[in-house]
Order: C-alpha cells, then sequence, then structure tokens
C-alpha cells in the first residue's frame, strides 16, 4: 500500500495467528490490515446488515463494504478471503486519499 506520512502504527496480535497493522493519524482517522474476523469496521457492518455478505466472504470472494457513520465520516473494508484492508473515521475532504491508499493494496502469493 502507498500509505500518506505522517502515521502512528500499531499492531495487536491474536491467540490463532490473527494479527491486526492499524495505521493512524492525527485527526484520528486510521488504515488498518488484518485477518481478524472483526475488523474495525465490525460494528458497522453488522448495524448496515453486512454481516452474512461478510461472512460469505470466507469462501475466497472478494468483497468490498463501505458506507458513512452516523457523525458523516468514511468507513470502507475490502476483504480478500480472510484479509481485510479498509480504513475508518475518514472526511469528506480526505476520502480521495483514503481511496487511493486501499486500491493500492496488493496482496502477495505464497511462493
Amino acid at each position: 500500500m502507498d500509505v500518506p506520512k505522517g502515521y502512528i502504527t500499531e499492531r495487536i496480535g491474536g491467540g490463532h495467528g490473527e494479527s491486526l497493522l492499524k495505521i493512524t493519524y492525527q485527526d484520528s482517522s486510521f488504515l488498518y490490515i488484518t485477518n481478524f474476523e472483526n475488523t474495525p469496521n465490525y460494528n458497522h457492518i453488522r448495524k448496515d446488515g453486512y454481516y452474512e455478505k461478510l461472512m460469505s466472504q470466507y469462501k475466497g470472494d472478494t468483497l468490498l463494504l463501505q458506507g458513512i457513520d452516523s457523525v458523516g465520516y468514511y468507513w470502507k473494508n475490502l476483504s480478500f478471503g480472510r484479509l481485510s484492508v479498509g480504513y475508518k473515521n475518514v472526511s469528506t475532504k480526505n476520502k480521495r486519499v483514503y481511496d487511493q491508499v486501499i486500491n493500492s493494496f496488493r496482496k502477495k502469493r505464497k511462493p
């Protein structure tokens, strides 16, 4: 991913090989890459009725879910099988930049 500068990274690991890389900016917006079942956008996905669609993606399909939260910030979750990339708390003025970052993501295949 081509990530803009000025961020803080946080890594979180789970007990079964799950991990989350969170890239946070001063305005509280953030990008993430995770293989956790419940992504940082889990509540939006669940509230908007996308949960069944998210669960169906474990068959290996690519699935894009996105929306606007109750205070007007954008969120997006792009899943490739069990891997998800996305963003949360993104303002209208920064949405284009964050979309470009998500679009620049390339999943490496194992040799």
